[in-house]
């Protein structure tokens, strides 16, 4: 992680300041190294409450002049639709930070890659659930091999979500992003059910993706229970390890593997535990996420190298999602990645 002991901070620009945009303004406006100079947004309304946030940047409602101006080094684009605004910004010059997902297609996600390459620009994709200090702990632990090899990985997010609030595109990405990465193999097949209980998008969508190696990842989204979760489970061959986002003190837990044997006499009190094994909570540090996030971002654009979450990253979660949408229209069809 860089020092970020630069002469001069990366001059950004934001296009979009809503569902999200607020809060990626918001930890851009802070961070030291950068200097947010331009925000974007064809809602009056927005743009004045980010003025409020960042009273020194130029607030226009004309994407173009921003990607015309030549003080703008980067832009991060948090407002639909994300690939054709991100290929206008490389064309202009600018390294990219694309939230959520990199585009609807892989076919435009393929698109936008070429245009950094051809243009020796920097794409991100903002997986934030990367750059979670309690999935990226998670994610040390798996690299490290502590958790043995990775079998399993189980994902719940579910919580109220405004209507028009799509599951599948809005909620998956997340969960997905972090699955691909810590399993050691490609994805081979996806099979997804979704429902809709009111006018909109899809309200629940439930995932099962399999891998190369045999693994497994499945995942469940939901906007429609009032019970908010944020869970994560990783099955390795040696320990398990746990992400519960909504507990403040123990977010991440390691059950180590039970040695015993599964032949011998177990009392019946014994056969009635919850767990078997050794149960240790690492310290994990609770710096949020979305500036973790930027930081890199803006860091990759000042050092000129590859992003955690770039491009190849963004493309192969999109092919997921494709495959699963497919599944969700065949039925839960298993659909080839």
């Amino acid at each position: 992680m860089s020092s970020f002991a630069y002469t001069e901070p990366v001059r950004l620009a934001q296009i979009g300041t809503g569902y999200w945009g607020e809060a990626l303004l918001r930890n851009a406006a802070s961070l030291p190294g950068a200097e947010m100079v331009a925000v974007c947004d064809p809602n009056g309304d927005a743009l004045d409450a980010a003025g409020r946030q960042v009273p020194r940047a130029r607030l226009t409602q004309d994407e173009a002049s921003v990607l015309a101006d030549p003080s703008v080094e980067a832009v991060i684009v948090a407002s639909a639709p994300r690939a054709e605004r991100a290929e206008a910004a490389l064309d202009a010059g600018k390294h990219v930070l694309v939230w959520r997902t990199l585009a609807p297609t892989s076919g435009e996600a393929a698109q936008v890659i070429a245009r950094a390459e051809a243009g020796g620009r920097q794409v991100m994709v903002g997986h934030v659930l990367r750059y979670h200090p309690a999935y990226r702990r998670v994610e040390a632990l798996a690299r490290e091999g502590a958790l043995g090899a990775i079998r399993y990985v189980s994902s719940v997010r579910a919580g109220l979500g405004p209507v028009g609030f799509d599951a599948l595109n809005r909620l998956a990405p997340h969960d997905l992003a972090f699955a691909l990465a810590i399993v050691p193999s490609v994805p081979v097949t996806v099979s997804a059910t979704a429902a809709a209980f009111r006018d909109g998008p899809w309200d629940i969508v439930s995932m099962t993706v399999t891998f190369a190696g045999g693994e497994t990842a499945h995942l469940r989204v939901s906007r429609i229970e009032p019970q908010k979760i944020r869970r994560t489970t990783v099955v390795g061959t040696e320990a398990t390890a746990s992400v519960d986002d909504l507990n403040g003190t123990e977010p991440v837990r390691v059950h180590t593997r039970d040695t015993a044997d599964a032949e011998a006499h177990v009392p019946y009190a014994d056969a009635l535990r919850v767990r078997t094994g050794d149960v240790w909570m690492p310290l994990v540090d609770r710096r949020e996420p979305l500036r973790r996030m930027i930081r890199e971002f803006v860091a990759c654009v000042r050092e000129d190298r590859a992003p955690r979450t770039g491009g190849a990253d963004g493309l192969a979660v999109v092919r997921v999602l494709e495959a699963a949408l497919q599944s969700v229209e065949a039925g839960g069809t298993p659909v080839a990645v």
